[in-house]
């Protein structure tokens, strides 16, 4: 599949670089346990830690671990931004990431690194179906801003509407729930997203 082959490069470089730096989170992804990432230009990480109680109260036998990364204003503070973005791309290349809720500019930025699966490859036309004004696509540009005239279809479902959610990333115009394409426990990612997206219901 093509987007292994994109994650398969991106590992390589990101374990040369981190090699190279020496720098690593040791408290993330070591586990085993589920990873829900939830990146934004800002995290609410007081919220996380209650979402992180609230979701393993709900799925108690995962033992689900919760990251958080502030991205902040990329025109602001580029540097920050770099290294939120190298943070999420780490966890995702150390397969350390398995479902991710992000704002619109978090998630569009990986959309263009085939992170996402489909979601037409992992549920049903039936269970899809009620939440078709919800599904998340991209249009790809390029480092310029400049539709690129590629789409990434199906990728994510839209829970702004779901305070729980909304909340974690304060300010943002939209939140999005998304599956990692190399999520290395994808059955568990499965079943976080069915929980989350059917919160409200």
């Amino acid at each position: 599949m093509k987007n292994r082959k994109s994650i398969a490069t991106l590992s390589a470089a990101i374990l040369l670089v981190t090699g190279l730096s020496g720098c690593s989170d040791n408290s993330e992804g070591q586990s085993g346990n589920p990873n829900v990432v939830i990146s934004a230009a800002l995290v609410n990480d007081a919220k996380a830690e209650t979402f992180k109680e609230q979701l393993n109260q709900s799925l108690p036998d995962m033992g689900i671990e919760i990251s958080t990364i502030s991205v902040g204003d990329t025109s602001k503070d580029p540097a920050m931004a770099a290294a939120g973005i190298m943070r999420l791309t780490t966890l995702v290349a150390g397969q350390e990431a398995d479902v991710l809720i992000a704002d619109h500019d978090s998630a569009q930025r990986n959309a263009k690194s085939e992170l996402f699966y489909p979601l037409t490859e992992l549920f049903t036309e039936e269970e899809l179906e009620p939440y078709q004004d919800r599904i998340i696509s991209f249009e790809l540009t390029d480092e310029e801003g400049n539709p690129t005239g590629g789409t990434v279809e199906n990728c994510g479902i839209d829970v702004s509407s779901q305070s729980e959610l909304a909340e974690l990333c304060p300010g943002a115009d939209s939140v999005g729930i998304y599956i990692v394409s190399n999520s290395p426990n994808l059955d568990a990612a499965k079943e976080i997203f069915r929980n989350l997206v059917f919160l409200e219901n």
